[in-house]
């Protein structure tokens, strides 16, 4: 087992296993809440408890994602950014997707050294919560799954608190991950933001009661900049009907100025994100 910092919080993965009916209502980035068996191992993650997720195979979704092999290191931190911003999330190295949609845990050949590992990835990633990212290493040498038995795998789970949120990266790989970027889980996929999703999580940010004027100013910034969008949008419409069929006669220097202010908007919130 290896922590790339010392600390862990765990009131996230604690709620997942309480037996309130809040739980069914948490607000989490995606819409799905883990099956007993992950959320035990997140809480607990011990090879029994790794051992159920695999026999029971409950698929993936915004939170757990299965990999046949270590990714390359820039996608790696990609997705672990987008798992953090949906509060938490686990990396299952060693289980392969069948064509059926199924997976099977074939284990991997060798283990990762955990130190290569962190220093691969930490230059993409805050440096803020690299404590809350967590690796272990699983070798099933017995085992009461028979199709695990022999086999290795890691995993990588990040854990990250509200007050955290967004996360940004730190780093850039060409195709794999941009630097200054906000990603997010969709399902299965690690991908850029969009506004909604955004918006989703300054709010969450905001709802633990600790949040600055510049996150409060972010708000609003936000709104401004759907407002100057739906009208770049309106204008670009306007330009293929010059004579005013939307109810307004087209200018060049109007889309001009519109593209430009959408663009200051856009560097404005990205400072004021970069330094909450």
């Amino acid at each position: 087992m290896f922590y790339m910092g010392c600390k862990r919080t765990k009131n996230v993965f604690r709620s997942l296993l309480s037996t309130d009916s809040s739980m069914n209502n948490m607000e989490l980035t995606g819409p799905t809440i883990p099956k007993e068996h992950f959320a035990k191992f997140i809480e607990n993650p011990t090879p029994e408890n790794l051992r159920e997720v695999l026999r029971t195979n409950t698929g993936e979704d915004n939170h757990l994602d299965f990999k046949e092999k270590m990714p390359d290191f820039p996608t790696l931190a990609r997705h672990l950014l987008a798992m953090g911003n949906s509060r938490f999330g686990c990396i299952v190295i060693g289980v392969k997707e069948l064509d059926n949609g199924t997976f099977d845990p074939i284990g991997i050949e060798s283990i990762k050294d955990k130190l290569h590992i962190h220093d691969s990835i930490k230059r993409f990633i805050p440096r803020e919560i690299w404590e809350n990212i967590l690796i272990f290493d699983f070798n099933f040498e017995e085992t009461e799954y028979p199709k695990i038995k022999g086999k290795k795998f890691q995993v990588i789970i990040i854990d990250v608190d509200l007050d955290d949120l967004p996360l940004i990266s730190t780093g850039a790989s060409p195709g794999q991950i941009q630097e200054n970027a906000i990603y997010v889980r969709r399902g299965t996929s690690s991908e850029l933001v969009n506004y909604e999703e955004l918006q989703r999580l300054i709010n969450m940010r905001l709802s633990t009661g600790h949040s600055s004027q510049p996150e409060m100013d972010l708000a609003s910034h936000l709104r401004e900049l759907k407002m100057l969008l739906e009208e770049n949008d309106n204008a670009s419409k306007a330009s293929l009907f010059p004579t005013g069929i939307f109810g307004t006669s087209y200018h060049s220097d109007h889309s001009a100025f519109l593209k430009e202010l959408i663009e200051n908007k856009k560097q404005l919130i990205r400072r004021i994100i970069s330094n909450p």
